[in-house]
C-alpha cells in the first residue's frame, strides 16, 4: 500500500503554484480588449478640418498599419467597437462606396441616430425612392408651369439631406423619375425600378452635379454648375466605353467631358483634364 506522506512534499509546492497560475490567467483575460459587436449602424466621418484625411488602420491602435484613409463626409457602416490602448474607443467600419474595412478612432466617426433600426437596404431604398418621386414630380410640374426648363439637377441639389446612403440613393432615383413624369405630364406610378427612360447615374462633386440618363434609346449627360446655379451641359449625347475597372461616359464638343463610374463605387468628372472626385 502506497504511503501518501511520500508525495506530500511534492503536492504542497504544486498547490502553492496553482493559485498563482489562476491569478495570471485571469489577469491575462482582463488585459485583452473586449470587442463588442454592435448592431450595424451608419456613421459619417468628421473632423475639425473639413480637408482632413482620416486614417483607416489594420487594428485598433494608432501605431498599426495604415490601410488607407477616408475623407470628411464619407459614409461608413459601423460593425463593432473596442476600447483601444490609447484610451479611445475604436470602430471597425466598412466604407459604403469602396467596401474597404478597417479601424477608425471613434472621435472621427459621427453615428447617425437611429440608423441601427433603419431596416433592410431594400426597405430604406424604397422609402427614399417614394419620397424622392413625390418631390421630383412636384418640382417637375413647377418647372414646366413656370417655364424653368428641364433642369432636375438644379432642383435636387444636395439630394435628400438624409445621411443614410441607401435612402439617399433611392431618393435620387425616385426624384429624377418623378421629375420626368411631372415635367412631361406623365402619370407614371412610383416604382423602385424607375421608368425605362431614366437615370443611369447621378452624383455630386465640389463644383458640379452630374446626371447620366437614358431617353429613347440614347444616353445623355447633364452637368449643373452649383456655383453659378446653371446647367452648362444640358442633354448632350455621350459615348459609352466599358473597361475592366468601370464605365466611362464621354462627351466631345467645345469641351471634353468624361464621367467615370468605377466598379468599386468611385466616381469622377473630368473636364478637359481637370478631375473632380464625386460622392
Amino acid at each position: 500500500m502506497t504511503d501518501r506522506s511520500t508525495f506530500q512534499p511534492i503536492i504542497q509546492p504544486i498547490m502553492k503554484i496553482r493559485p498563482f497560475l489562476i491569478t495570471c490567467f485571469t489577469l491575462g483575460i482582463l488585459a485583452i480588449p473586449l470587442i463588442q459587436a454592435v448592431a450595424a449602424q451608419d456613421g459619417v466621418l468628421s473632423a475639425r478640418d473639413p480637408k482632413s484625411q482620416i486614417n483607416l488602420r489594420e487594428s485598433p491602435d494608432p501605431n498599426s498599419q495604415r490601410l488607407g484613409y477616408g475623407l470628411v463626409g464619407d459614409r461608413v457602416e459601423v460593425l463593432e467597437q473596442v476600447p483601444g490602448a490609447d484610451d479611445y474607443t475604436w470602430y471597425r467600419v466598412r466604407f459604403y462606396q469602396s467596401g474597404a474595412e478597417g479601424w477608425i478612432r471613434n472621435d472621427f466617426v459621427q453615428i447617425v441616430p437611429g440608423s441601427s433600426n433603419a431596416g433592410s437596404n431594400e426597405a430604406r431604398y424604397q422609402n427614399g425612392y417614394n419620397q424622392g418621386y413625390q418631390t421630383g414630380y412636384r418640382d417637375g410640374q413647377n418647372a414646366r408651369r413656370y417655364n424653368a426648363g428641364y433642369q432636375p439637377e438644379k432642383f435636387i441639389q444636395a439630394g435628400s439631406g438624409n445621411v443614410d446612403p441607401e435612402y439617399d440613393r433611392g431618393f435620387r432615383a425616385g426624384f429624377f423619375a418623378g421629375f420626368d413624369a411631372g415635367y412631361n405630364g406623365s402619370s407614371t406610378a412610383a416604382s423602385s425600378n424607375g421608368p425605362t427612360n431614366g437615370t443611369v447615374l447621378s452624383f455630386q462633386t465640389p463644383s458640379n452635379a452630374v446626371r447620366i440618363f437614358n431617353r429613347s434609346g440614347q444616353t445623355y449627360m447633364n452637368v449643373f454648375d452649383k456655383r453659378k446655379s446653371a446647367t452648362w451641359l444640358n442633354g448632350v449625347p455621350v459615348a459609352i466605353e466599358q473597361a475592366g475597372n468601370g464605365t466611362y461616359y464621354r462627351y466631345q464638343g467645345e469641351v471634353t467631358v468624361v464621367v467615370f463610374d468605377g466598379n468599386d463605387g468611385t466616381r469622377s468628372l473630368d473636364i478637359n483634364g481637370d478631375i473632380e472626385t464625386g460622392a
